[in-house]
């Protein structure tokens, strides 16, 4: 896994799929920041549409967990935008 940051504002994350010849890379996404509540994420990423999807196993209880969602890497390439309230209580992905 790599994570940093260029030129002070664009983050990127990187993981590397070792257990999978076929999949060499499961994540590679860059955000770009546009205001302080929106964000541009783009690359190849989990798709938000579960809490099961966007936590990852070691901050998810055991009983919430799914043996469905094993059996499929749910990543999709493409663009999305990250919004946030203020206080972080409310979160909303278009892409």
């Amino acid at each position: 896994m790599m994570l940093g940051s260029v030129w002070d504002d664009i983050d990127f994350y990187m993981q590397v799929g070792l257990e999978l010849p076929d999949v060499p890379i499961m994540d590679a996404v860059m955000t770009i920041p546009l205001t302080s509540r929106l964000d541009l994420r783009a690359g190849q990423m989990k798709t938000p549409f579960s809490r099961e999807r966007l936590r990852a196993y070691s901050h998810q209880p055991f009983m919430e967990r799914s043996l469905a969602a094993s059996l499929e890497l749910r990543r999709s390439q493409g663009a999305m935008l990250h919004a946030r309230s203020g206080n972080g209580a409310f979160e909303t992905y278009l892409g």
